[in-house]
């Protein structure tokens, strides 16, 4: 599966090839590395450029660029920790079983 440029792996079912889908991704379920993990089970590492992060009530929301936007949630300390800020380049971690593939046709 393709999102802009980005290549994910996702359980397509059986579904064929440039056939256009929806994409849903959990913005809890996506881990946010300041550089590029090894030795996971995850099947997808995607960089990402972070352009925009709010924070309130102990949640952070950062908004990602991998060729399409994604919106991801993780506590406000991590985001201080890790020192997130627009602009950063960052990898994105998540498993393909947390991608949901629904038709594009309704």
């Amino acid at each position: 599966m393709q999102i802009g440029g980005t290549v994910l792996a996702a359980p397509v079912g059986d579904r064929q090839a440039g056939e256009r889908v929806i994409v849903s991704i959990g913005a809890a379920e996506i881990i946010v590395a300041t550089s590029r993990p090894s030795g996971l089970s995850a099947r997808n590492i995607v960089p990402a450029r972070l352009e925009e992060i709010d924070m309130q009530a102990g949640r952070a929301y950062a908004t990602v660029d991998i060729g399409a936007r994604l919106i991801v949630e993780l506590t406000e300390s991590a985001a201080r920790e890790l020192h997130l800020s627009p602009g950063l380049d960052v990898h994105l971690v998540f498993k393909s079983s947390s991608i949901a593939v629904l038709d594009a046709e309704t």
